[in-house]
């Protein structure tokens, strides 16, 4: 149960690829600045379709790129399966739920239960 892949397109500073993630646990590992935290906001962004870190989405560009796209595939574990993408392109951000624009983010987080503790929660 949870999301099994996420593709990135000019999202921060994560190559555009697709990650699959169906592991039970996954353990993110790495030096400073190399993704790490990125990749925790892009889950809470399709979870609740908005950052943690930043109000202004075009931060969520890579720098010098002017749109960006986080697509996502979740499994609730009931057989029902979401596919996420949030999208920043001409100014505008959009999320879509199985190709369909969603108008109010509570969409989203009833199906998607998400908690981020950060440094500056402690």
């Amino acid at each position: 149960m949870g999301f099994t892949s996420i593709r990135f397109y000019h999202y921060r500073n994560i190559a555009d690829q697709e990650i699959r993630i169906e592991a039970p646990k996954i353990f993110l590992v790495g030096e400073n600045g190399q993704g790490k935290t990125n990749f925790i906001e892009a889950v809470y962004l399709l979870c609740y379709g908005s950052s943690f870190r930043t109000r202004i989405d075009r931060q969520l560009c890579r720098h010098g790129s002017r749109d960006m796209s986080v697509f996502g595939r979740y499994d609730s574990g009931a057989g029902g399966t979401m596919e996420i993408q949030l999208k920043y392109e001409d100014r505008k951000k959009s999320i879509l739920v199985h190709g369909k624009p969603v108008h109010d983010r509570k969409q989203l987080i009833e199906h998607i239960p998400c908690v981020v503790f950060t440094h500056d929660d402690i």
